[in-house]
């Protein structure tokens, strides 16, 4: 966001959502990047709102909220869950745990769950993952380059 938009913002490490969304919730910080997940229990306590998404496009469960994108051109910091195997398990093992995770994720019941999580079902085969964790690495890659951040 600071390399974006020049706006000076400092960075506050925390140890996960939960000590985040308690701060927040506490007034002890004004703003913070936060899972969904994290979020949306809290948002009928009125002591929190969502001012924008990080993902490409807005969350399909939530339409009036913008992405930070539409305001700030070129920013995106999609996130994902993904399901991954040790590197030799069989293909046509992969093959079979694809075909019933999508068929589990895909089913209304799970959707409307993850829904309710603040959590956008989008399965996908072995090679679109691929795809789109080297797209994340290479996006982050960049990032951690413009801010000259070094291995300690």
């Amino acid at each position: 966001m600071r390399q974006k938009t020049g706006i000076d913002v400092v960075h506050v490490p925390y140890r996960g959502g939960g000590a985040t969304i308690n701060d927040l919730l506490g007034g002890h910080i004004k703003v913070a990047f936060l899972s969904l997940s994290t979020a949306i229990p809290h948002l009928g306590s009125g002591k929190i709102k969502i001012v924008a998404v990080v993902e490409r496009a807005r969350y399909a469960a939530m339409p009036d909220i913008p992405t930070v994108g539409e305001t700030v051109a070129g920013f995106e910091m999609s996130s994902w869950v993904a399901f991954f195997a040790p590197a030799a398990t069989p293909a046509p093992l992969v093959a079979r745990l694809n075909e019933a995770m999508v068929k589990v994720l895909t089913s209304d019941a799970v959707k409307e769950k993850l829904a309710t999580l603040g959590l956008a079902v989008a399965p996908s085969t072995q090679a679109e993952l691929a795809a789109i964790v080297r797209e994340g690495l290479a996006v982050r890659s960049q990032l951690v380059k413009a801010a000259n951040i070094q291995a300690e």
